[in-house]
């Protein structure tokens, strides 16, 4: 009994020695897409994550689109597993622009106008339950070529505010599909930190109505949303972040608007506002700083409708006076963000590109004339495109550019006999901009902004030379660790060696890093240096790298010596205790 008590005691001295769980403090460590898919619903939103692993998503089926060019006719052809090309479907449903074709019980085809082709074209396919949004060159449609449409979704949006931190440590998520009204890995992020990763995937949000509303009774507004990332992003950090996907938003739709409310055939009552927004890591950001992110795949907002109002009383007869109905739909993409509010970005390039495409046309039988409508005009329409971002109001770009590609708006049609507007607004870095700050900047074309209103634009052009967008290693010993970054040419590298900043290590090494964080990952460290907004640029930093001195961790050494300095205490405890 008195070496029990001995034990008891000396086990309850030895408590605040024993090592703590490393992992209750620190950082959780995500190696699965099971893991991953459950931050912000089984684990915390506010959590600190770091991918210890390639996170690659299994494939959803695909339908396989073949194009063939007839006289003045592009043909369809869609085929799926199981489905041959002279077999019979239940449904087929095809949209093109803003061109709409179905198919009950008959062969898999359907045929388009040649003269609706544009450069770039959303392509919209469902065939018997499958569906699937692609952006399809005009190239790959006359050279009579075939593309995969990504049917499904193996990721489901996550309608959780994020709070935490993201750390890809150079890793990718690849495999991504995601379709539906809006599409995003996370709905919404607030003081949150994504860093390190490059997204490899498809994100395409589709919303289509066909629409006989009748008399007067259409009065909605909506929104398209499509991002690899984040929806709606405010007070974020987004750093080294690097996108390779397709981003897509398409909404179509079409309506046979009656005249006037059944009360007052006279009265137009039409209300429609639409608005499809795409970016590249972003749809709308407030406050945020991107710091060394870039952008490489398509990123496309679209609209396609056909709203047509049939007058079925004379035109002198149209009183338009309480008509307060307007029709609206507009485009937004950037490269990395549509909608910029606040925002500092810095060393960030737009490799791919960004494209509006509005295909709006409302007809009106019979025509009225331009005085039977007041002065406000009926139909607007709008598309704003831009490389970092569609538009900005007071954000501050410094050390950016749109790496010789730059983006434009596509396509822009309307056919509305003297009641429309529309703007077409396209920039290298922004499509339009209000109160912002673009400093010592490079584009590959004349426009940095298609529509700027007291900004302050300085050293921009098509030969300024950016900032080194590197920052330098400091090491003590020789040998090779990963360098997690943004290369001197600008390029991402992430995922391979830098040649100029190798050294070698152990997995059991000790760190000490100065302006900036690091920590060791498996047979790796990861590097997050201190961004200067005063410089724009990375500090120097300083990381010190030794192997550890034996196989003993710090944390069991520490152990020892305490059972060490206990043992004569325990010996003394039992001896006192046999007196008595």
């Amino acid at each position: 009994m008195r070496w029990f008590l001995a034990i008891l005691v000396a086990t309850m001295l030895l408590i605040p020695y024993v090592p703590a769980d490393a992992s209750s403090d620190g950082p959780i460590w995500i190696s699965s897409v099971d893991e991953f898919l459950d931050i912000g619903i089984g684990s915390p939103s506010d959590g600190d994550y770091i991918l210890t692993e390639d996170l690659i998503f299994p494939s959803t089926p695909s339908l396989s689109v073949s194009f063939s060019v007839d006289s003045d006719a592009v043909v369809v052809w869609v085929t799926a597993d199981g489905y041959a090309p002279t077999e019979d479907v239940a449904y087929l449903e095809v949209v093109m622009n803003d061109q709409i074709a179905t198919v009950n019980g008959s062969t898999p085809n359907v045929s388009f106008p040649l003269s609706k082709v544009n450069e770039w074209n959303p392509l919209y396919v469902m065939m018997d339950g499958m569906e699937g949004t692609v952006l399809i060159g005009s190239d790959t449609i006359m050279s009579e070529g075939t593309v995969e449409v990504p049917t499904g979704s193996n990721m489901t949006r996550k309608d959780v505010v994020f709070t935490g931190t993201l750390d890809g440590a150079g890793h990718r998520i690849s495999g991504i599909v995601m379709n539906g009204e809006n599409v995003c890995m996370f709905s919404g992020s607030d003081g949150a930190t994504f860093r390190n990763i490059v997204i490899e995937g498809s994100f395409s949000s589709y919303i289509h109505h066909d629409l006989d509303a009748g008399i007067g009774r259409i009065s909605f507004d909506e929104t398209c949303t499509a991002s690899p990332l984040v929806e709606r992003a405010k007070d974020t950090v987004f750093e080294r972040i690097h996108v390779d996907s397709d981003v897509i938003s398409f909404m179509y739709s079409t309506s046979e608007v009656g005249q006037g409310a059944p009360e007052d055939p006279r009265l137009l009552s039409t209300d429609c506002i639409r608005e499809s927004v795409s970016g590249g890591i972003t749809a709308y950001s407030s406050g945020c700083d991107y710091i060394a992110c870039t952008s490489a795949g398509k990123v496309a907002s679209c609209i396609g409708s056909v709203v047509s109002m049939d007058a079925t009383i004379e035109p002198s007869t149209l009183d338009t006076c309480s008509d307060t109905g307007r029709n609206i739909s507009g485009t937004l993409s950037g490269g990395l963000c549509a909608s910029s509010e606040n925002d500092r970005f810095a060393s960030c390039s737009s490799i791919g590109r960004s494209y509006t495409v509005t295909v709006d046309g409302m007809s009106i039988v019979p025509y009225p004339t331009t005085d039977s409508f007041d002065s406000v005009d009926r139909v607007q329409s709008y598309s704003v495109s831009g490389g970092l971002a569609g538009r900005m109001v007071g954000s501050h770009v410094h050390g950016c550019d749109d790496s010789h590609i730059g983006a434009y708006v596509n396509e822009v049609e309307l056919n509305v006999p003297g009641t429309s507007s529309d703007v077409r607004l396209s920039g290298s870095l922004t499509g339009s901009s209000t109160d912002c700050e673009i400093m010592s900047c490079r584009i590959s074309g004349d426009i940095v902004s298609g529509n700027s209103m007291d900004d302050t634009i300085e050293d921009v052009s098509d030969t300024t030379t950016l900032p080194d967008r590197s920052f330098k290693v400091t090491l003590d010993n020789d040998g090779s660790v990963i360098f997690e970054g943004v290369g001197k040419d600008g390029t991402i590298t992430m995922d391979h060696k830098d040649s100029a900043l190798d050294c070698i290590i152990g997995t059991d090494a000790t760190v000490e890093p100065d302006n900036g964080s690091a920590y060791i990952g498996t047979n790796r460290i990861v590097l997050n240096p201190e961004f200067d907004w005063v410089l724009h640029d990375y500090k120097d930093m300083c990381l010190e790298v030794r192997a550890s001195d034996g196989p003993m961790s710090p944390d069991l050494i520490v152990l020892i010596v305490a059972c060490v300095c206990v043992l004569p205490l325990i010996v003394a405890i039992a001896i006192s205790l046999r007196r008595f």
